[in-house]
């Protein structure tokens, strides 16, 4: 196994560090700056105009949600099928039923599809901004409350981010989620936020021990070298004593409060916000101009001015489902250097959640057949970019001449697909 940072020549980083975010770890690691996470606390309530509680994941946050929904009588709670695993775990886990519904084009919610299931059963509504792509939604919160439904915004990749028509995230909802946790818009390790508008019953995250928030502030060197600088991380993530450290404090998240170094650190990216905003933005555009014109290629979330935490780009074949013949554009991409990212497998075709429905979320499906994120970190050069651009259009090419074949299904299902950091 080859190691990645002597590896790619365009890594995906899934932290936007410099030296400040380690330099509070690192003073956190002997004293924990213990007034940061009120601190942090009162500036989201500041921002969003409502009560906030700080957990130490947002999937901790999320499941506290989820288990207010079915105190207040919710049985079902209704997600797109192309998200993460851990949502309906969580659902799962405090005793409500997942039902899930497709996604548009562009990747953003079918929200008309997800309220013409609302049906009679008590339900709630889940209604991610999937990769920062912020959407409105106040006719969503006006037919939730004709219906007696909840709606829970999640918000895990959009914190701080503004919808199209210039409002915040976060608006029209009972409840909102926003994660710190890699490939977010600000990235500490693995936190969260529960923001509430709607006064319910939730449970109130424990405090951390000192000696626990000092081995998680050690922790959080090994999370930079893995996540935020692979080049030489990767490498030395695997032999320094640094990855003990980070899978003892790994053991020890569980539903409690944010640690005292993770709410310092988010402080001191939100300080760099701006400007990480405005790189990404660059970013994005950049790929746009570079691939325009490119025969079957499509970019199907961008739009002049969106954010996006994760870029796909979608191709004309099926370049991601072992069950038949496939181009293999993923291990292309990774051969010439450049890491990739696979999008969500759709959870309607899981056995874990029901009995699997093929066709039913037919854009979910399409998506994750045909399409693969590449790097868009504001820590990219513009000389790289158009190296991964280059290399795309190679690829098009390619499969518009016939000069690159697809696997047989045997040699599809052999192919290790990459990991999804989360």
């Amino acid at each position: 196994m080859r190691f990645a940072g002597l590896y790619y020549r365009v890594p995906m980083t899934y932290a936007s560090w410099n030296w400040r975010e380690p330099a509070a770890a690192l003073a956190a690691s002997f004293i924990p700056p213990s007034g940061a996470p009120s601190r942090l606390r009162r500036r989201i309530e500041k921002e969003y105009g409502a009560p906030v509680s700080l957990w130490s994941s947002g999937r901790a946050a999320l499941e506290a949600a989820f288990r207010a929904c079915r105190d207040a009588g919710c049985i079902r709670v209704l997600m797109p099928a192309l998200l993460c695993r851990s949502v309906p775990e969580r659902a799962v886990a405090a005793g409500l039923r997942p039902v899930f519904y497709d996604i548009g084009p562009d990747l953003r919610p079918d929200l008309d599809q997800a309220l013409s299931c609302l049906g009679s059963e008590p339900a709630c509504l889940l209604a991610p901004h999937l990769y920062g792509l912020a959407s409105s939604l106040r006719h969503a919160c006006e037919v939730c409350r004709r219906a007696g439904a909840l709606l829970i915004e999640d918000c895990a990749a959009s914190f701080l981010l503004r919808r199209e028509d210039g409002g915040r995230c976060a608006e029209h909802c009972d409840f909102a989620i926003f994660s710190f946790n890699t490939g977010k818009t600000l990235v500490a390790g693995s936190e969260g936020a529960l923001l509430q508008r709607t006064p319910m019953d939730v449970p109130v995250p424990a405090p951390w021990a000192a000696s626990q928030e000092r081995l998680l502030a050690a922790g959080k060197i090994s999370f930079g070298l893995a996540f935020a600088w692979p080049v030489a991380g990767y490498t030395l993530f695997r032999s320094l004593p640094w990855r003990f450290c980070r899978k003892r404090a790994e053991l020890l998240v569980s539903a409690k409060s944010i640690p005292a170094v993770d709410a310092g650190i988010v402080e001191v990216q939100w300080k760099r916000w701006e400007a990480l905003h405005a790189r990404r933005l660059e970013i994005l555009r950049l790929y746009a101009t570079e691939l325009a014109g490119v025969s079957g290629i499509r970019l199907p979330q961008y739009a002049p001015g969106r954010y996006l935490t994760r870029l796909f780009i979608e191709f004309p074949v099926n370049i991601n489902n072992p069950g038949r013949p496939r181009y293999p554009v993923p291990e292309f991409l990774r051969a010439r250097g450049i890491q990739t990212h696979l999008p969500y497998p759709p959870l309607h075709l899981d056995p874990a959640f029901g009995s699997p429905s093929p066709g039913k979320c037919p854009v979910s499906e399409h998506v994750a057949d045909s399409c693969v994120a590449v790097p868009s970190q504001p820590e990219l050069t513009d000389r790289q970019v158009r190296y991964v651009c280059e290399t795309i259009r190679e690829v098009a090419e390619r499969i518009a001449a016939g000069r690159l074949e697809p696997v047989s299904r045997a040699d599809a299902a052999g192919a290790a697909p990459e990991i999804a950091v989360e």
